[in-house]
């Protein structure tokens, strides 16, 4: 899932202030870091990427939020709208969770950039790699 959050800056430059409402809800929730990129739309530009975004996805209000799943792109111009899908798909994600002592068994009879496969399979984007020297290695889903 990738998703873009398009915002209007006003011709005074400042930003529009339901953009402003909409990001502060997304963070209060925790869903901020689930956006992958900001776009801004300018006022008085019509050539500014958000503005070209809007004008292609016949949006005339700004926040709104493109949500690409596997290579199909939808508009939403909610941001009530794409909390609640994605705190279903957080919900979804944790009916997945990970089963700890399976998990142990398996990685421990792996070399490591077997691991590091692993964790990158299981955990894509969302995984952080932490080293504290040359032995020590930290697997960090964020």
């Amino acid at each position: 899932m990738h998703i873009i959050m398009v915002k209007k800056r006003l011709a005074n430059g400042e930003p529009c202030p339901k953009c402003i409402q909409a990001e502060e809800m997304l963070r209060q929730r925790g869903l901020f870091d689930r956006i992958d990129q900001v776009i801004w739309a300018h006022e008085g530009d019509p050539e500014s990427p958000g503005m070209q975004l809007a004008a292609r996805h016949q949006v005339n209000l700004a926040p709104f939020f493109i949500v690409e799943v596997a290579g199909q792109a939808r508009v939403l111009t909610s941001a009530l709208r794409l909390a609640k899908e994605l705190s279903e798909a957080v919900a979804i994600e944790g009916e997945q969770a990970l089963d700890l002592e399976s998990a142990r068994a398996e990685l421990s009879v792996m070399e490591p950039p077997e691991v590091v496969r692993w964790a990158l399979q299981r955990f894509g984007k969302g995984l952080g790699i932490a080293f504290s020297g040359a032995e020590d290695v930290a697997l960090i889903h964020m």
